[in-house]
């Protein structure tokens, strides 16, 4: 049994592939559904938004209206291109900017729970907890220590 043990950078590479891989792949299906070249954009201007965004408040009202749709069709688009939520991609790329700063910054998790639009650190606690198995700080400690 041959294991390797995976630094840091090239976890992040990896998640990044695998980030890249999920867009090409969402993008795909809506081309296999023969989604409209509309709905492609909109998505593509809700998820820009998003990233742009993601430290603020967003509701998916403000997404229907950066799509031009109604939040009906705001919730379909995302399940159809995405297969989640517009919530559940907004709280997902908060989470992966969370980790990154958990990392690569000396913030305060309090601090990096307001700059990722993730409120308090108590509900940020709790849900970076669910999302990736263990606290904001466990996490920090696991992956500040390993060779970067």
């Amino acid at each position: 049994l041959n294991i390797t043990v995976i630094k840091f950078p090239k976890i992040c590479e990896i998640s990044t592939e695998i980030w890249l891989s999920l867009f090409k792949m969402s993008f795909s299906v809506i081309e296999k559904k023969k989604t409209s070249t509309r709905a492609k954009d909109r998505i593509k201007l809700m998820m820009v938004y998003v990233h742009e965004n993601f430290a603020d408040k967003i509701t998916v009202s403000d997404l229907a209206k950066v799509g031009y749709i109604s939040e009906r069709d705001c919730f379909r688009v995302f399940q159809e291109c995405l297969h989640m939520t517009p919530i559940e991609y907004i709280t997902n790329y908060r989470l992966q900017k969370a980790c990154y700063m958990l990392v690569h910054s000396k913030d305060t998790i309090s601090a990096i729970s307001q700059e990722c639009g993730l409120g308090s650190s108590s509900f940020f606690g709790k849900t970076f907890r669910e999302h990736m198995g263990m606290t904001p700080m466990e996490y920090r400690k696991k992956w500040r220590n390993s060779d970067i």
